[in-house]
Parts: structure tokens; C-alpha cells; sequence
């Protein structure tokens, strides 16, 4: 009984030390022993509103008593269900109660009882998620923690090839005479379809030498034998009828040619109604959120044509497809953009890049997409507000939340680490690796990891120079200089840089408080008010190492997508 209980204390002690990270990672295997390995299994395809499962797999474990995983998943997607432990074949273990932060997932487990580890290959854990709404949802492997019945432990981060599994949320299985069901305010009825077949004949060129198919007005679909492409010049095919563009990469369409007969494209215009009560149905976009459709909605699906005539659409592409869509006359373009639909109403930003009076943005997935112009309001910001026009431009592009109860907190300091993470939504550099490796004092578990990663990796941050970050110290504002102007350089390329360094020479001092801003910081300053960055907090001082407020943060992160 004593031997059962110092086990039992053993396991809920590396539970403990699991969560809180801090085991060492030493004497886990002999010198020399193989490495073990991990892996991901998926399961393959569901229909939005039906659960997946994915299992952890481990290959060649040496005595693992112990074990805690972090994964990461995409919450546009999936939603957590529950995970459920299967190192132990009696079922006899603790595990730590997990809980979803932003897309990452942490689950410690750990044997008990008078046991040994488990060697060899064994499954360590199912995850169950919940689908909700189509496309290719993935998953990946942060890292993994072992731990042996000595207490020995090792952190090990699976390799590219086995850290990631993907979802497919689909119900697109369709032949040509019938629908898929598609999504609520969607689905892909090829009988309904007005197009045709594409030939080489039909590819135009314009004077930049882009190639080009002219359709008609009234076409919502085309079909593309592999005939039709076998002269084309370019790496890129515009679609059109006029109203919509979808410019695609050549090398996807030869691609899905491969194992049929022809690429079909459809883009099935949404009613209006249908569209907004979807939308509506949603209390997020209702109580604080003001959606106006000022463009056309529409159902984008791409797939493949069979010999046997039937037609198998993609839930996921393999490249990005820019799609161009018109705006209404007089819509507000720092408030318009172009917006995914789920199926439960839910919007997400995709991108928009103004020409004219059209939108462009990149897109990953098919889908419904509408512009939309979004006002969203904060009771503690009114129109008069010095910042209220980036506030607002902000929130609609998703780049920033409110604080809460209806409010934005203009006045509330600005952390390091939310900075950063507003800067890499406003430069939509996706998420970085979320590894821990640049940064003592950033932990892969915190929800700003990846974006502190991918900011790191493009060279917009650097840390304090003694490897660690200060995630949680409110950002100064010469802090905040030094990181724009590396994002602004980062966005503009060479020129910018060279535009930067100019403008720093061309300044001398722009503020009365200057000697106050450190030596590192001095250019960053210069070329940020040389460049219409920045201002004072009153005409002739710039108060160099005063905390940022909210507003401020949101003044230049739209300054900085305009620029």
C-alpha cells in the first residue's frame, strides 16, 4: 500500500511539475538511445457540425511514465470537445484539465501505481473536436514533453513532416445533376450554373503580358480541360465576367488536371436576404457591429471533373486565389473589405486592397465572400474622439477588440506583447512558429507566442539584447517607433529603408523633449516624424518614454496599412 501510494504521489508530482515546466530536462534516455517520435492521425473527412477525432502516436518510447503535449488548432474551424488519455491500458492516471487558449492546447498526463513506462510504439492521447463550417482544418504539434519513471525529462519538437494533420470539412461531394448541400446561404448546384468550356482559343493577353478569359456577364461557371491551358504563357490565369476576377496560380489547375477530366469554377451569386439573415443570426454582429452588404455576396467552389461526369469539389487549394470583387459607389473604404461567411453567420477579414472601386484580397479556401462594410461602436469612444476613425477602422478589419462591456479603453496602456500582435494583424504576417527558442521569457503556451514568433522572424522585433522579450511591460513610445519603423520597413522593402534613413538625416529634432528619447531609438523617431508617423502628446513633446495608450496603438497601426 505504501509502494502504491509513493507512486500515485510520483504521478500526481509530474503532473504538477508538467504544468507548471518545471521538470528538468535531463536523464530521460541513455546516451546514444534512438530518438522517439510522434505523429499525427486525422481523421479524414467530416461534414461541418459532425466531430473529428485526432490520435497522438508515439513510435519508439523508452519508459514513458509521463507525458504533456501542446497543440495548436484553428479556431475558425474546429471547436474543442474534449481529449481523453490512452498511455495507460488500465486507465489508471491524472491528467491536468485542459483548457483552450486561442488555438493551443495543453494536456498533461501521467501514469500511477507501481508501473513502468511504456516503450515501443503506443498511442498517447485522442483529441475530439466539434466542425464548424467547411474547409481544411489544420492541426499541428508544438512540442512534446516525456517523462521516465526516474523523473528524467525531454522536450521534443516532432519534425514538419509528422507535426502536422489536416481536417477536411466538406458535405461537396456532388455529381453534375444534383447539389451538395453546401452551406446555408451556399452550395454548389452545377445544374443551376450559367458557363461554359474553356480553349486555348479563349486565353487573352494584356499589354503586361497577363493572360486573361473574357466571359460573359451572366457566367457563374467554367470548366477547363487540360487542352485549354496547354499554351499558356504565364504563371497566372484571370478569370472574368465583369463583375468578379479569380486570378489563379497555373500550376493549381495543372495540378487538379492530373486525375480528371477538367477544373471546374463556380462562383454562384447569394441573395441579399439570404446572405443578411445569416449574418444577423449571429449576436456578435448585431449588438455591437453594424454589417452592411455594399457589393455582391457570392459562393466560390472549385473542384474537378470526372470521366464519369461527376463533379468533386475542393474543401481546401493548394495556392492562394486572388479574388477581385466590386464595391457600391460610395461605400467607406476604411470600413469595407472583403469578408468570409461561415455557415453560422460567423465573418472573418480576408483582405482589401483598394483599385478604383474594387476589392482584391487573397484567398485560401472556397467559400462564400461578400464585401461588407462593417461599423462597430464603442461606448467609450465617441465620434468626436481624436482616434475614433482608427478605432473604428480597426475593429472592422479585425485587427482590434474592445476591452469588454461595450468598451475600448483608449486611455489603457499597451503591453509589448499586444503591440506586437497588433502589428502582425495589421501586416497579416500570419502565425510564426510559436516557439519559445527566441525568447526566455515567452513561453510557447502564451497567446502571444506565435505572433511574437512571426514578428521575431520578420525582423520587426528584437528583444531587450539579454534574450528575453518583456512580453507583459507596457510598451514606451519610442519602443513602439522602433518596432513601426521596422514593420514599415519590412512592408516597403529596400526603399523604405533607404526613405527611412533619409528622413532621419533630414531631421534634426522634431521635439522639445528629444535629448530625453535613448541613443537607440533617436533614428527611429526622426524618420517616424519625418514620414507622418507621429506626433507629440502636445505640439513640441514627444514624451519618449511614456506608456502607449490603446488609441495611440490604433492611430499608427492605421497609419501603417495606409502608408
Amino acid at each position: 500500500m505504501r509502494k502504491f501510494l509513493k507512486q500515485a504521489l510520483i504521478g500526481l508530482g509530474c503532473v504538477l511539475l508538467l504544468a507548471s515546466g518545471l521538470l528538468p530536462a535531463v536523464g530521460y534516455a541513455e546516451e546514444g538511445a534512438p530518438v522517439p517520435s510522434f505523429r499525427l492521425e486525422a481523421q479524414g473527412r467530416v461534414a461541418p457540425g459532425q466531430q473529428a477525432t485526432v490520435v497522438v502516436k508515439g513510435s519508439g518510447l523508452q519508459d514513458l511514465y509521463a507525458y504533456e503535449v501542446q497543440l495548436q488548432y484553428d479556431t475558425r474551424l474546429l471547436e474543442y470537445v474534449n481529449v481523453q488519455p490512452m498511455l495507460a491500458a488500465d486507465g489508471q492516471g491524472y491528467a491536468v484539465p485542459v483548457v483552450p487558449t486561442a488555438g493551443k492546447l495543453v494536456f498533461s498526463f501521467t501514469k500511477i501505481g507501481d508501473t513502468a513506462g511504456t516503450s515501443g510504439d503506443a498511442d498517447l492521447m485522442k483529441i475530439t473536436f466539434k466542425a464548424l463550417s467547411s474547409g481544411s482544418a489544420a492541426i499541428n504539434t508544438t512540442f512534446v514533453v516525456m517523462v521516465n519513471n526516474e523523473l528524467g525529462s525531454r522536450k521534443l519538437v516532432p519534425d514538419a513532416a509528422n507535426a502536422a494533420a489536416t481536417i477536411e470539412i466538406s458535405a461537396s461531394e456532388t455529381s453534375s445533376s444534383g447539389s451538395s448541400g453546401g452551406t446555408n446561404i451556399g452550395g454548389s448546384d452545377t445544374s443551376a450554373a450559367v458557363g461554359a468550356t474553356m480553349s486555348a482559343a479563349d486565353i487573352r493577353y494584356r499589354e503586361d503580358g497577363r493572360a486573361f478569359v473574357q466571359l460573359s456577364a451572366e457566367a457563374t461557371e467554367i470548366r477547363i480541360p487540360p487542352a485549354a491551358l496547354a499554351g499558356l504563357d504565364g504563371e497566372y490565369l484571370e478569370i472574368t465576367n465583369g463583375k468578379l476576377s479569380l486570378s489563379l496560380v497555373a500550376a493549381l489547375l495543372k495540378k487538379l488536371q492530373i486525375t480528371s477530366d477538367s477544373v471546374i469554377l463556380q462562383w454562384t451569386p447569394i441573395e441579399a436576404d439570404k446572405a443578411e439573415a445569416t449574418i444577423a443570426g449571429r449576436e456578435e454582429n448585431r449588438v455591437r457591429s453594424a454589417v452592411k452588404f455594399v457589393g455582391q455576396a457570392y459562393n466560390f467552389q472549385m473542384g474537378s471533373v470526372g470521366a464519369d461526369g461527376r463533379v468533386r469539389f475542393i474543401a481546401a487549394l493548394g495556392e492562394p486565389i486572388k479574388l477581385r470583387m466590386p464595391a457600391n459607389p460610395g461605400a467607406n473604404k476604411r470600413l469595407t473589405g472583403i469578408y468570409s461567411i461561415a455557415e453560422d453567420g460567423r465573418l472573418e477579414y480576408v483582405g482589401g486592397e483598394w483599385d478604383g472601386d474594387e476589392l482584391s484580397a487573397a484567398i485560401d479556401r472556397p467559400g462564400v465572400y461578400a464585401v461588407l462594410e462593417v461599423t462597430t461602436t464603442f461606448d467609450d469612444v465617441l465620434t468626436a474622439h481624436w482616434g475614433y476613425e482608427a478605432i473604428a477602422e480597426l475593429a472592422a478589419k479585425q485587427i482590434a477588440y474592445g476591452t469588454g462591456a461595450g468598451l475600448f479603453s483608449p486611455s489603457q496602456s499597451v503591453t509589448r506583447a499586444e503591440f506586437t500582435a497588433l502589428l502582425v494583424r495589421g501586416l497579416r504576417l500570419g502565425a510564426g512558429s510559436g516557439s519559445d527558442a527566441s525568447f526566455s521569457d515567452v513561453s510557447a503556451r502564451a497567446w502571444y507566442a506565435g505572433d511574437i514568433a512571426a514578428a521575431f522572424e520578420a525582423g520587426v522585433v528584437s528583444g531587450n539584447g539579454a534574450g528575453s522579450f518583456r512580453p507583459n511591460s507596457p510598451i514606451t513610445r519610442q519602443e513602439m517607433v522602433a518596432m513601426l519603423m521596422k514593420a514599415y520597413a519590412w512592408k516597403k522593402g529596400a526603399s523604405a529603408e533607404a526613405e527611412a534613413v533619409s528622413a532621419a538625416l533630414e531631421t534634426k529634432e522634431p521635439f522639445r523633449d528629444f535629448s530625453e528619447t535613448a541613443l537607440w531609438a533617436a533614428p527611429f523617431v526622426r524618420s517616424a516624424y519625418q514620414l507622418g508617423f507621429v506626433q507629440g502628446r502636445t505640439p513640441d513633446r514627444f514624451v519618449p518614454n511614456g506608456q502607449l495608450t490603446r488609441a495611440e496603438a490604433a492611430l499608427v497601426i492605421s497609419l501603417l496599412i495606409h502608408k
